[in-house]
């Protein structure tokens, strides 16, 4: 560990300060990256990289359908539209991805999303 903390807390303080980079860096030191900081992570790379988007998506689309037993076709249908709609980082998108989130039981991601200031 380094005198930043370790490789979990420099994700987080990334993914706080929206430093897309950093949280990457971070990210590639964690054996796992939890859904939480996943889905964080996909709203920085909406906003930040957007050509990277749609295979950033469909990887959370299919981690959420994995390691959410309890998700619905639903739920699926409802969060392949709430990604569909991430590029544009607006206000409108991120409180219907935070909804999606919820479905999901990921408050503190949804928290994040919503709190995630917008680029319109």
């Amino acid at each position: 560990m380094t005198s930043q903390g370790s490789p979990l807390t420099r994700l987080r303080r990334a993914l706080a300060s929206g430093d897309l980079l950093a949280a990457r860096a971070a990210a590639a030191g964690l054996p796992r990256v939890d859904l939480d900081e996943a889905a964080a992570l996909l709203g920085l790379i909406a906003s930040e990289d957007p050509a990277k988007l749609y295979a950033a998506s469909v990887r959370f689309l299919g981690r959420a359908c994995l390691e959410r037993s309890f998700i619905t076709l639903t739920d699926a249908q409802l969060l392949v539209a709430c990604l569909t709609q991430l590029e544009r980082s607006d206000a409108e998108s991120n409180v219907t991805f935070a909804a999606a989130l919820r479905r999901l039981r990921l408050e503190r991601a949804a928290r994040r999303v919503e709190s995630k200031p917008t680029s319109q």
